[in-house]
């Protein structure tokens, strides 16, 4: 008997926590808050630390990563059920009346060709071959590389591109012009606080609409019958808030108009980022459920990618187009 292995990640281990589907979508919502408040809780830290030393916002990432990681390792117990009867087959003595396995892989052999067809490349399979693993990879591939182009954007509108301009010095452009409120970098740190807000806010509204869908299973009413019915309304919701916030932040970031206006705009944006991530990353788990791991990192996969290419156009970007043109593309 073969061993079989999974690619391991949070939503994988949420389906085998929580087998009722809105216990395990609230669980992972509390997961696409935390990462969300990361991203805007960081520049909010670093912002004063760099005022002391620069290297002290490091210092303050690797110790609080170092906590984290001594958690998990100690204090966060194994979840997979086939593991959990295979210790506990483990502790029970065998008879000599026979020699049959006591867990689900008490027997099996380690074949290292499973780590490679199983874990790395059953996720890029299922990019070509489910369409609804592609179609949802890239949708949220492009709002993850829209988060850190709209992260970005804080430094040009609030502070000026100075500091960023020597990061990107592959860049001939000159956008110090774009300098509209002239914060320094702790003033800026403290913009990000409504997208935290707004991330908060998440879980009473998705509470809500799990109350609106409940009501109406129980109307039986059409709609409720479709697959995607418990976790799609929060995506068709997050859409237009992330829209509306964009285009806001985009034709209120002017001298004319107190900064207070382009700040406040982070909070739809918040609220509208953390809906949508959890609502299709449930919509994975709940579509793939024995699956869940491989899904999650063909989207883990994706979404890097054009995170991490896709924010090197924001400066350029800002430079031909302006303010107002950039942030609401």
């Amino acid at each position: 008997m073969e061993i079989v292995l999974r690619p391991i990640s949070l939503s994988r281990i949420c389906a085998d926590l929580y087998s009722d589907d809105m216990r395990r979508g609230r669980a992972l919502l509390w997961y696409n808050m935390a990462t969300t408040l990361g991203s805007t809780l960081g520049p909010l830290i670093s912002g004063f630390a760099v005022f002391d030393n620069w290297r002290l916002s490091y210092w303050i990432g690797l110790g609080y990563g170092g906590i984290c990681f001594l958690g998990v390792l100690f204090l966060i117990p194994e979840t997979n059920s086939r593991t959990i009867l295979d210790k506990r087959a483990k502790k029970i003595p065998k008879t000599e009346e026979t020699d049959l396995p006591r867990g689900p892989h008490e027997d099996d052999t380690f074949i290292w060709q499973n780590l490679l067809t199983k874990v790395l490349v059953r996720p890029v399979r299922m990019l070509y071959r489910e369409p609804l693993v592609l179609g949802s990879c890239l949708y949220l591939a492009f709002q993850y590389s829209i988060l850190y182009i709209y992260l970005q954007s804080y430094s040009i509108i609030f502070q000026g591109i100075t500091s960023l301009k020597v990061l990107f010095t592959i860049v001939d452009t000159d956008i110090s012009k774009l300098d509209i409120y002239g914060f320094n970098t702790g003033e800026k740190g403290l913009a990000f606080i409504p997208i935290a807000v707004g991330t908060l806010s998440a879980f009473p509204v998705n509470i809500l609409i799990e109350h609106v869908y409940l009501n109406a299973c129980s109307q039986d009413l059409p709609w409720t019958k479709h697959h995607g019915a418990r976790r799609l309304p929060a995506a068709c919701i997050s859409g237009p808030l992330i829209v509306t916030s964009l285009f806001w932040s985009a034709w209120t970031s002017r001298p004319s108009i107190h900064w207070s206006s382009s700040v406040l705009s982070g909070v739809l944006y918040g609220l509208g980022y953390t809906l949508n991530f959890n609502a299709l990353l449930n919509y994975l788990v709940d579509g793939y459920a024995s699956y869940a791991s491989s899904a999650n990192a063909a989207s883990s996969l994706t979404r890097q990618i054009m995170g991490a290419a896709l924010p090197f156009a924001a400066v350029p970007m800002y430079d031909a187009l302006g303010v107002g043109w950039a942030s609401s593309k």
